[in-house]
């Protein structure tokens, strides 16, 4: 093999599933019967997503709750009491308020309260203290309402200048734990910051007054600090906002969660299985976009703050009660911080035994608990069929491989067929004739079937391809400049994301097109014409990209994120690349095919938490390696230097399938501009309905 150059960056991005929230707090008064009939659940009928017909709790029940201010711990009480879903299941839920998590913990370590919503920290806490009190289930997925923000004047450009400031946060909270794993992230000596105790309202006073250069807090409290005085965020769990060090960059995933005392737990299960649906409830109800303004109204008033702020709060939570592997690694993982600090007695078990009793919810939704990669789906008749058209392309076949080999379309309720074409440009002829009813394929392609009244929807992204289709030229060429490649032959796809970045390379470099001679090869036919010195460049995606590589030695020039050219090396953004997952209108017309294909989302959602697990990641490389015929090395570093799977809708999603459709119609190629707010073109309901919080792009509803 030649020896090859392959140079960029690039990392796997989390699913866009945000991570934690809030402050501890527990709750719920002993369970007391009052004389009133409970109404029926009504049954509903979907794939993997809906409660089954669960018997009413025989008469009303009075359950305390007990949370903090605001999204997403008082969300289910609040939404609850305001829609009367607490009554629907049986329930009169009675909401307790606690300032602080150390005032829950108390309550609930007294036996005063029985139930309540909490962040991962205070709930270990209280429960490796021996509180007779379990996990029941997942709360939500909200680490990004977690951040730390600093004073905009202090000009903090990287995590080292943090070194000498007074940060303040709540000791005791989800806050302290992003604090330790930040500190450990960076390498940074802990003894050189000042960090403060104090509750949320007391830090926005100091902050307020300059009295702290910084605090870590969750939402709405982040807002306020903000709007005190100018202010930055550096960082929350996913990503860095350090100017010298931005980007993703996971370094917890603390989750909040649902906590009971084992006597309510034991001597009555039908409350708590209530309990569980009502959040069910709430949270199919929180998905419905007609349902948002609504739904903002009513957190604003229980957090007494601006509805703005909720609404960006809003969309920075995933709510789901799911219990599954991810889950289970990032409570884990809290549980370390607590112990290494001296928090704990004792290490925490492995998965968590005697801290948790899943038995209610898997219960109630057996599909929402997946732990060990498989749910337990109800059985009941056939799993439903849906398939799946994509390239070998790593950026299109991973995920579906991995739901395929990891069974988690079963553990989903539906059984996955992929198709693997020759080219995106078959899938787009598919979709056209309707011989192809679901895939997924670039945006251009999308946007350009879309521009030509092609009846079909983008319902998700599926992974942010960029780095994956780059500018490659011979080594012994010595390119130094982009005005080098005049005169150079340069082979590609035509009418593919290559043709694109190619055409905004040129345009960007002011190189005149017809200097550069283009030739339209197959993806697989690449490799032998830069062996034969056909071509002295190409711009090509993998497995292709390696094979051509592989032929002679050779240099990457651009990625269309960042400059490799020896004279004008760093960021230089002039393309983006995005694969999205689409499907027919008369397919999606059909409910059994929209639950089908939300139960796809789902599995994609865990696909992606697989590939953040070594072993996990392991099996996925010998599965799709093994499916694409590309070699594990080379599909691994795919992986890690140019695709961020995601399924997030974001405003730079949306503007690139916009400019790709006003490209096309300045080229005479459709006979309109693409809509304005792309109607007609997204069908983003199926996602929100999965995770709302995937669906940033500030669209009208």
């Amino acid at each position: 093999m030649n020896v090859r150059v392959l140079r960029g960056s690039c990392a796997i991005r989390l699913p866009a599933l945000l991570i934690l929230a809030m402050l501890v707090a527990a709750c719920g008064s002993q369970a007391t019967p009052i004389a009133a009939p409970a109404p029926q659940a009504p049954a509903t009928a979907t794939i993997a997503t809906s409660a089954p017909q669960a018997p009413a709790v025989s008469q009303l029940y009075e359950l305390e709750l007990g949370y903090a201010p605001g999204p997403p711990l008082s969300t289910p009480w609040a939404v609850a009491v305001e829609k009367g879903f607490d009554k629907a299941e049986g329930l009169k839920l009675i909401g307790k308020s606690f300032p602080s998590g150390a005032a829950m913990v108390e309550a609930l370590a007294a036996g005063t309260l029985k139930i309540g919503n909490a962040g991962d920290t205070p709930a270990i806490s209280l429960i490796s203290g021996g509180a007779p009190v379990k996990i029941i289930a997942q709360l939500a997925d909200s680490g990004r309402t977690y951040a730390l923000y600093a004073r905009k004047e202090l000009n903090i450009q990287s995590p080292k200048d943090l070194e000498g400031r007074t940060i303040a946060l709540t000791f005791g909270s989800t806050s302290s734990t992003l604090f330790q794993k930040m500190v450990e992230a960076y390498g940074l000596d802990k003894s050189k910051i000042n960090v403060v105790d104090m509750q949320p309202p007391e830090i926005i006073v100091a902050y307020t007054r300059g009295e702290i250069d910084g605090f870590i807090v969750w939402q709405p409290f982040g807002h306020k600090g903000s709007q005190a005085r100018p202010t930055v965020k550096l960082h929350d769990a996913y990503e860095s906002y350090f100017p010298a060090a931005p980007g993703l960059k996971k370094i917890f995933g603390g989750r909040t969660v649902i906590i009971a005392n084992d006597t309510l737990i034991q001597e009555h299960p039908d409350v708590v299985k209530a309990y569980l649906r009502v959040v069910d409830r709430v949270y199919k109800w929180l998905a419905d976009p007609a349902n948002r303004k609504e739904a903002v109204a009513i957190l604003a008033e229980e957090s007494k703050a601006d509805e703005a702020v909720i609404d960006v709060t809003m969309d920075q939570i995933a709510y789901q009660l799911t219990v599954d592997d991810a889950f289970l690694r990032d409570v884990y993982t809290a549980a370390e911080v607590l112990y290494d600090a001296g928090k704990l007695k004792s290490a925490p078990a492995p998965n968590l035994e005697g801290w948790t009793n899943f038995n209610l919810l898997r219960d109630v939704f057996p599909q929402y608990v997946t732990i060990g990669g498989a749910a337990q789906v109800p059985s009941g008749g056939p799993l439903t069929k849906l398939r799946i058209s994509d390239t070998t392309a790593p950026s299109q076949h991973t995920i579906p491989e991995i739901i395929k080999s990891e069974g988690l379309d079963k553990a989903e309720g539906f059984e996955l067929e992929i198709n693997t074409v020759a080219t995106s440009a078959v899938i787009g002829e598919g979709l056209a004739s309707g011989d192809i009813n679901f895939a997924s394929l670039s945006h251009t392609t999308a946007a350009s079937l879309l521009a030509q009244g092609v009846p079909i929807k983008i319902l998700a992204q599926v992974v942010d391809a960029t780095r994956q289709i780059p500018l490659v030229a011979r080594q012994d060429l010595n390119i130094q400049s982009p005005k080098d490649l005049e005169g150079k032959t340069i082979g590609l796809p035509f009418g593919s994301g290559a043709t694109n970045f190619l055409v905004a390379f040129l345009e960007k470099h002011d190189i005149n097109a017809s200097k550069v001679k283009q030739i339209d090869l197959r993806p697989n036919d690449i490799a032998p014409a830069y062996a034969r010195g056909d071509i002295q460049a190409f711009v090509v995606w993998p497995p292709a990209l390696f094979k051509a590589m592989d032929q002679v030695p050779s240099v990457v020039l651009h990625n269309g994120y960042e400059s490799f050219f020896p004279s004008q090396q760093g960021t230089d953004r002039i393309v983006t690349s995005r694969l999205v997952l689409v499907a027919r209108d008369d397919f999606l017309a059909k409910a059994e095919n929209r639950e089908a294909v939300k139960a796809y989302m789902r599995a994609a959602e865990r696909a992606q938490q697989i590939l953040d697990d070594p072993a996990g990641r392991a099996r996925a490389l010998d599965a799709v390696s093994q499916a694409i015929k590309l070699d594990k090395n080379d599909l691994d570093q795919t992986w890690k230097e140019m695709l961020v799977f995601q399924q997030v809708v974001d405003d730079d999603l949306v503007q690139a399938t916009r400019d790709t459709g006003d490209s096309l119609y300045k080229a005479g190629k459709t006979t309109a501009p693409p809509p304005e707010n792309l109607e007609g073109w997204l069908d983003l309901s199926l996602l929100r309905e999965v995770k709302p919080g995937l669906v940033t792009a500030q669209l009208s509803p």
